[in-house]
């Protein structure tokens, strides 16, 4: 089942770029001018910056699932992807729900399978 988890923390990371694009989208950032761009650009910077460190933690914890190595990395990526699941289902909400499941079970699969992770 953790090979499972690690899979479905891919497949909702994949949606971490889609969410930045869209809060992005929302807020305006897309089409203003230079003026308000360069004004605008810290919040920009930080939008970014937690799509990226929720990227790197979803698929990170992905990867130490397959390992079945650092257990608490695997339950922080799992946790990521809930929030990217959670975030996806108010952005669009057929795919969001689908996303948000998948995190859920990632997240399901990896406690319930905590014994096979090395200490």
């Amino acid at each position: 089942m953790r090979i499972a988890a690690g899979i479905l923390m891919i497949l909702v990371g994949t949606d971490a770029p889609a969410i930045g694009g869209i809060m992005m989208e929302m807020t305006g950032m897309m089409r203003m001018s230079a003026e308000l761009a360069a004004e605008l650009g810290a919040t920009m910077a930080v939008i970014l910056g937690l799509v990226l460190l929720a990227l790197v933690l979803t698929w990170g914890g992905a990867i130490c699932a397959f390992k079945r190595k650092i257990y608490w990395w695997a339950m922080a990526g799992a946790i990521c992807a809930v929030i990217i699941g959670l975030l996806s289902f108010f952005m669009h909400e057929f795919w969001g729900f689908i996303f948000s499941t998948m995190a859920i079970l990632a997240l399901v699969f990896l406690v319930d399978r905590k014994d096979e992770f090395q200490a």
